[in-house]
């Protein structure tokens, strides 16, 4: 029994120990590490293979030879675009038998659009990126699309990573003030990029508690995504596991205490906060937009034009016009429906007024009595 809790002892030290060492690596200065010796030459293509080749030979693993064509060119579509390679597409890199081969169709792909495309989805669910704010409210977040555009651009673009992070955080910021006169406006890309900060599900609005809600998710999305460190738990507590007090996250959260956010749309009851204007900056996306628009008001007219006919012809077939109707229950009024047919369905506000005098119903459609010959109807007693 001795030597069992001592090897459990031992253990826990080990363990210990050994946890240890894991949390003081992110908090350690990042070092260049020397290039390990490997012990076969010819199969590493570059100092980042080196050092998988060390750590196979130290566990005396063979390394794997290099993949067929077939593969490779499988492997880089899927890789980079997400999607197969056609058949005319694998066939091409199959019959090019130049040394430059496998770096050209990687130089390709990575000039293909749909490269930013597959690789931004990536980039987005750090973001926390959608089209809605979440919560049982759900509603649109209608210009959320045009921050999943920039992502796709920049990546695109080989856009440098350190400018990538700078516009999504302080990207109002990064305009040169010449003089003490008005501050200039950002570019319009720069509005765009700081909807990183401005994603995040929220529920209706309650005031300077909401702000605070949203500064403390903008607090823990960029601890996580920037840093690897679940900051956020420490809103409450001192973290469990990490040395982050909770003055600490209330101090990260001070850096983000100026962020003014735009007051509601007039009549908007569900957002917390109105749009900030940008302009159109991307080519031809302006354009592409209006015609777009004008395209759906097209087909929304043609909707509308073919509901009006539909509806009279069932008019005709039926012999009814949609109107008012009322159900009488009880006493001398028996289970009987009494309608009036004057017809509210223009998409205009209409008023209409039912009132009872003991057996009879009178029917008054926008203060008019109504239409029909039976318009007071009599219920007769049993």
């Amino acid at each position: 029994m001795l030597f069992s809790r001592v090897g459990l002892c031992i253990t826990l030290s080990l363990l210990t120990i050994e946890l240890g060492a894991q949390q003081e690596w992110p908090y350690s200065p990042v070092q260049r590490p020397e290039i390990p010796a490997v012990a076969v030459e010819d199969w590493a293509t570059n100092d980042v293979d080196r050092f998988i080749q060390a750590k196979l030979d130290s566990k005396q693993i063979i390394p794997t030879q290099a993949a067929d064509k077939r593969t490779l060119v499988r492997r880089l579509y899927l890789d980079l675009l997400g999607l197969p390679p056609s058949p005319e597409e694998q066939q091409s890199f199959l019959d090019d038998t130049s040394e430059d081969a496998y770096a050209n169709l990687v130089n390709r792909l990575l000039d293909d659009p749909r490269y930013g495309e597959h690789w931004a989805r990536y980039w987005l669910d750090l973001a926390r990126y959608a089209d809605t704010a979440g919560y049982e409210g759900d509603p649109d977040l209608p210009y959320a699309w045009r921050y999943r555009d920039y992502v796709i651009d920049s990546l695109n673009r080989d856009k440098p990573y350190d400018q990538f992070i700078r516009e999504q955080l302080a990207g109002d910021e990064l305009v040169d003030i010449t003089g003490a006169g008005e501050l200039p406006n950002p570019p319009a890309e720069n509005l765009v990029a700081l909807t990183f900060l401005r994603l995040a599900p929220f529920t209706e609005p309650r005031g300077d508690e909401s702000r605070h809600e949203m500064l403390s998710e903008m607090t823990t999305t960029v601890s996580s995504v920037f840093l690897g460190l679940t900051v956020g738990c420490a809103k409450c507590h001192d973290h469990k596991y990490d040395p982050i007090p909770t003055k600490d996250f209330y101090r990260m959260k001070a850096f983000f205490a100026t962020v003014a956010i735009p007051p509601p749309l007039r009549g908007d009851g569900v957002q917390i906060g109105g749009p900030t204007h940008a302009e159109f900056y991307r080519e031809g996306e302006e354009a592409a937009i209006e015609s777009e628009r004008d395209r759906l008001n097209e087909e929304a007219s043609e909707a509308q034009q073919k509901r009006a006919e539909l509806l009279a012809e069932f008019r005709t077939r039926l012999q009814l016009n949609p109107g008012f109707g009322i159900q009488a229950l009880g006493r001398e009024f028996g289970n009987d429906y009494f309608f009036d047919q004057s017809t509210v369905t223009d998409r205009v506000p209409h008023t209409t007024a039912v009132t009872a005098d003991k057996g009879t119903w009178k029917f008054y459609t926008d203060g008019q009595p109504s239409a029909i010959a039976d318009s007071q109807i009599s219920a007769a007693k049993p």
